[in-house]
C-alpha cells in the first residue's frame, strides 16, 4: 500500500542540505499552517522557517559531513536518484518540493487530509474522498513565488497538462490543471494552486483547497473545533512533547487511525477496478479496537548546544473507566510499566565493546492473553489463535503459555561489530529475564528442536559450567515429519505457488541461559563474553554511555521510564557501510541488508539469487576511522509510559575528542608496526 504522505515526509528529512538556497527573512506570519489546516487533516509536517533549518542543521557533524567534499560524488548521485523518485511519485499536486524550498520562505507545511467517514462509509474512501496538500509562506516573497509558479505552469504544459478555467475563490485567484490519464479506466486527477494572503496553496483536492482558501486572511470564519489547531489530540501531543527553551526546525503530528484509512483510499483510488473489502485493514483495526490510538507526533531539533539532534515523540491513547473493552485488550498488548522502577541500564556483563544496547518492559503475559482476539479476527476464523498454539504443542512440544509464564517482563538486545567489516561482522544478543531454573531452560529449547540442536558445554572466566545450545534448520532435516504449514488449514486444497522465503534475523542460533536470562545471540564466541560473567570494563560506566544518560535524564521521569536505548553510531553504521561501498550490501548479513533484501526483494526462480544493490557505494570515503566516524558520536533514547500514552525523547550527541584521541593513537600504532 502507497503513502505519499510518508514519502513527502522521507523526502524532506533526506534533502535537508538543499535548503541552503533559502536566503534572509525579515519576519514569519502570525497565523501558522495548523490553524489554516481542516481538522480531518490526518498527516501534517511543518517547517517553521526554511533558513532556520538549513542553519541548525549544518552546524551539526551530520550537516558539515553533507558538506564535505570527500562525500560530494556520493550525495550528488543520491539526491539525484530520490529527486528522481520523488518526481515520478510527483505528489499529484503539479509541483515538486525541491521547486518549492527554493523560495525564500517561512513557513513550509505538508499535509494529508481525509473528511471524516463513518465506518458502514468506508467504500466511499476511494476515489476523490482525500487530498494532499502543501502550504507555503511566501508572505515576504511574493515576486519570487510568481516566478516560480510561472515556471511550475511552463513544466506542467511539457508534461501534457491542460489549464482549465477555474472561478476565484473568496477573492483569491485560481489556477486549475487537469492531467493526462495514463490507462482509460484510471481516475481523472486535478490540482489546484494559488498565493493568496501571503501563502501559496496547491491541492489535489477541490473542496479541501476551497476550504483552506476560505480561511487564509478570515481566520474569523474558522468555527470552533473546526482546525487541526483545536482537535484535543494535536492539543494533547505537542503540550506533552513540548519543551521550555528549546527550538526545534520540525514538528510532526498523525492521526493513527486516520492515517491509515488515508493510505487505504490512496491505494483504492489507484485500482481500475472496485476491489472487494477482504483488505479493508481499517475497519479491521476498527474492529479490534486500534483506534483507540488518537494521535502522534512530536519535534526534531538540531545544533541545540547540548545536542547534535534532540527529538521529542508522544503516542497519545487517552484511557478512562468507560474505556472501550475491545480498546482495553489492545492496550493490554502493549504494557509497558516498569513496575519494578528499575533503571534498565546496562548489566556489568555487558563489555565497553558493544555497539549498542536496547532494554525494555514488557507484560509479555498479559500481552499473551490479550493477543489472540486480534489474531482471530485478522484471520476471520474463531479460535484460530488457540488452533495455532495447539498445533505448537503437538508438533513441536512448545507450550507457549508456559514459557512465556517462565519469563519477567524484562529483554534486552545487545549488538557488536566486528573487525575486519564482513557479511556478518554484525553480532546480535538477545536476553530475556527468566524467573525458571536455567537449567529448565535448555531443556525446554531442547525439546522444542529434538532433531535441529547440538548441545556442548562452555565453562566461563568465573568458572560457572554453561550449556550452550545451537539450532539449526539443517540439523537432522531429513527426519523431521511436520506438517508443511501448521499454520495452514488442513482442510483446503494447498494451490501450488512459488514459495516466499521467511524474514530471520538470525542466520544462527546459540542459545544459553544464567540465573537471570534466557540468551539467544547469531555468535558463539559474542554470546560467551556474556556468559563470562562481570567485565572489567562495562558500557555502563564508559563515558559516551553516562553521557548520553545523562542528557536523557535531564528530560525524563526515571520512575516512568520503560524502553532505554543506547549505541555508538560509529560503529552501528560502520559494517552496512563497509558493504556498501564494496556493493556487497544486498549480500550482507546485518540485520538492515536482510530487512532491505525482504522488503525490495524480487521474485525469481533462483532462490539463491542475490538482490542488486541499486546504490553506488564505490564513491565512499575508503578511510572509515578518519573521514567517516567523527561525524558520528553517541545516541540514545528512553520511552516513558504516562497515563495517556507513551512518550519518547532521544539524543545525538557529537563524539567525544576521547573516541577521536583513541583512533588517532590507533592509527600512529599501525603505522608504527
Amino acid at each position: 500500500m502507497e503513502s505519499r504522505v510518508l514519502v513527502i515526509i522521507l523526502a524532506t528529512l533526506l534533502l535537508l542540505p538543499d535548503f541552503a538556497a533559502a536566503q534572509e527573512l525579515n519576519g514569519s506570519k502570525a497565523v501558522s499552517s495548523q490553524e489554516l489546516l481542516p481538522a480531518s487533516t490526518k498527516a501534517w509536517l511543518s517547517i517553521p522557517d526554511s533558513k532556520r533549518l538549513d542553519e541548525k542543521f549544518l552546524e551539526t557533524q551530520l550537516g558539515k559531513m553533507s558538506k564535505d567534499e570527500k562525500f560530494s560524488p556520493f550525495m550528488d548521485e543520491f539526491r539525484a536518484q530520490l529527486r528522481q523518485w520523488m518526481n515520478e511519485k510527483n505528489v499529484r499536486l503539479g509541483l515538486n518540493f525541491d521547486e518549492v524550498q527554493d523560495i525564500r520562505s517561512g513557513e513550509i507545511c505538508i499535509a494529508g487530509i481525509l473528511p471524516a467517514q463513518p465506518l458502514g462509509a468506508q467504500e466511499k474512501l476511494g476515489r476523490g474522498s482525500h487530498g494532499l496538500v502543501i502550504l507555503v509562506d511566501v508572505s515576504n516573497n511574493i515576486d519570487e513565488a510568481n516566478e516560480l509558479m510561472g515556471k511550475i505552469n511552463k513544466d506542467l504544459v511539457k508534461r501534457g497538462a491542460v489549464e482549465e478555467d477555474y472561478e476565484d475563490v473568496f477573492g483569491a485567484e485560481v489556477t486549475k490543471w487537469k492531467f493526462p490519464k495514463k490507462k482509460v479506466l484510471e481516475n481523472q486527477r486535478f490540482a489546484f494552486q494559488t498565493i493568496t494572503d501571503g501563502w501559496l496553496l496547491s491541492s489535489d483536492n477541490e473542496a479541501i483547497f476551497r476550504q483552506i482558501v476560505r480561511r487564509l486572511g478570515k481566520m474569523d470564519n474558522a468555527k470552533a473545533g473546526e482546525t487541526l489547531a483545536s482537535q484535543v489530540a494535536f492539543q494533547n501531543v505537542m503540550k506533552t512533547v513540548h519543551l521550555d527553551n528549546m527550538e526545534a526546525q520540525i514538528y510532526w503530528y498523525v492521526n493513527p487511525f486516520g492515517y491509515l484509512q488515508l493510505a487505504q483510499a490512496i491505494a483504492r483510488e489507484k485500482e481500475e477496478f472496485r476491489q472487494s473489502n477482504n483488505d479493508d485493514w481499517a475497519r479491521i483495526l476498527k474492529k479490534i479496537g486500534f483506534d483507540g490510538f488518537k494521535g502522534v507526533g512530536g519535534f526534531v531539533g538540531f545544533a541545540t548546544g547540548q545536542h547534535e539532534i534532540l527529538h521529542r515523540t508522544f503516542v497519545y491513547k487517552p484511557t478512562n473507566d468507560q474505556q472501550d473493552v475491545k480498546q482495553k485488550r489492545v492496550f493490554g498488548l502493549f504494557d509497558f510499566e516498569n513496575k519494578k522502577k528499575s533503571s534498565l541500564a546496562p548489566p556489568s556483563f555487558i563489555p565497553d565493546t558493544v555497539s549498542g544496547y536496547f532494554c525494555a518492559s514488557w507484560n509479555m503475559q498479559r500481552a499473551l492473553k490479550n493477543v489472540g482476539y486480534a489474531i482471530d479476527t485478522f484471520a476471520k476464523k474463531p479460535g484460530t489463535f488457540e488452533d495455532t498454539l495447539e498445533s505448537l504443542r503437538e508438533q513441536m512440544n512448545v507450550d507457549v503459555t508456559q514459557v512465556v509464564s517462565k519469563f519477567d517482563n524484562e529483554f534486552m538486545i545487545v549488538s557488536e561489530s566486528t573487525e575486519p567489516t564482513e557479511q556478518n561482522s554484525e553480532k546480535i544478543t538477545i536476553g530475556i529475564r527468566s524467573i525458571a531454573d536455567p537449567n529448565d531452560n535448555i531443556k525446554s529449547l531442547e525439546d522444542s528442536w529434538p532433531h535441529q540442536h547440538e548441545t556442548k558445554e562452555y565453562k566461563s572466566a568465573t568458572d560457572k559450567t554453561r550449556k550452550i545450545v545451537r539450532i539449526d534448520d539443517s540439523i537432522g532435516s531429513e527426519e523431521l515429519e511436520l506438517d508443511d504449514d501448521i499454520f495452514g488449514d488442513p482442510d483446503l486444497e494447498e494451490e501450488e505457488e512459488e514459495e516466499e522465503a521467511q524474514f530471520s534475523i538470525f542466520e544462527d542460533r546459540f542459545c544459553s541461559a544464567t540465573e537471570d536470562f534466557l540468551f539467544v545471540a547469531n555468535n558463539e564466541a559474542n554470546l560467551k563474553k556474556v556468559l563470562d560473567g562481570p567485565t572489567q570494563n562495562p558500557l555502563v560506566k564508559s563515558q559516551d554511555y553516562r553521557r548520553v544518560a545523562a542528557a536523557l535524564d535531564q528530560m525524563s521521569d526515571k520512575s516512568r521510564i520503560s524502553f532505554r536505548q543506547f549505541s555508538r553510531l560509529d560503529r552501528v553504521i560502520r559494517p552496512n557501510y563497509e558493504m556498501m561501498r564494496a556493493g556487497k550490501m544486498a549480500a550482507s548479513d546485518t540485520i538492515l541488508a536482510r530487512l532491505i533484501n525482504h522488503l525490495f526483494k524480487t521474485r525469481n526462480k533462483d532462490k539463491d539469487a542475490v538482490r542488486v544493490q541499486k546504490i553506488d557505494g564505490s564513491m565512499l570515503p575508503a578511510d572509515f576511522e578518519n573521514d567517516v566516524a567523527p561525524y558520528f558520536g553517541p545516541s540514545g533514547w528512553v520511552m516513558e509510559t504516562t497515563y495517556e500514552g507513551w512518550l519518547f525523547s532521544g539524543v545525538v550527541l557529537e563524539r567525544s575528542e576521547l573516541a577521536n584521541q583513541v583512533v588517532k593513537k590507533e592509527n600512529l600504532d599501525e603505522q608504527t608496526k
